[in-house]
């Protein structure tokens, strides 16, 4: 949107100035909302409002992706390639790491091995794609961007994941991990906000 106006203690933004805005009992779909400086960024020049309403979306995954406290050339597997698992293999590529992905949906596989995964599966070859993608030493971290009431996805990544491996559930999942595998490994689970 536009901002209309700024209060006194703000001096990042003017009336004028083109905004994209987050945050959740803030930003909404209406002609007017009222909103902290720091949900609030500038529109780059040349960027269309289109364009810029998909940065929070960004922002989410990229948040999960920080969770998981990778460095270069790790070995991620993404879970649920929805929009938000999509652009977080996006961004695990251009960070330099390893991404192995899968959906239930064969579409969103083809879909993520043209967006520059490395490996994608469907869901029942996953677990030993990821064995054979990790060399048979585990993944390092695995993002969950899936959308379900299940606890198969938590239970999938902490058997995936390495010994001291990351699981960040940035979607939604029931989160009930089996307490003695997740003590033999060490893995850390963390709920991504």
């Amino acid at each position: 949107g536009i901002v209309v106006e700024a209060g006194s203690n703000v001096h990042s933004f003017v009336p004028g100035d083109r905004v994209s805005c987050i945050g959740a009992g803030y930003a909404s779909h209406a002609e007017y909302v009222k909103m902290p400086e720091n949900l609030c960024c500038r529109i780059p020049e040349g960027v269309s409002f289109e364009e810029a309403s998909f940065g929070m979306l960004g922002i989410i995954a990229l948040n999960g992706i920080r969770l998981a406290k990778l460095t270069f050339g790790e070995s991620v597997a993404v879970v649920g390639l929805g929009l938000l698992g999509l652009i977080s293999v996006q961004i695990l590529k251009a960070y330099g790491c390893r991404v192995i992905g899968t959906d239930l949906d064969p579409a969103k596989i083809e879909l993520v091995a043209r967006l520059g995964a490395d490996t994608a599966v469907a869901e029942p070859e996953f677990k030993k794609a990821c064995e054979v993608f990790s060399d048979g030493q585990g993944i390092d971290a695995v993002i969950l961007t899936v959308a379900t009431n299940s606890d198969t996805p938590v239970h999938t990544a902490v058997d995936i994941s390495r010994f001291g491996g990351r699981v960040v559930c940035v979607g939604v999942a029931d989160i009930h991990p089996n307490r003695n595998e997740m003590w033999h490994k060490e893995v850390e689970i963390v709920v991504s906000r």
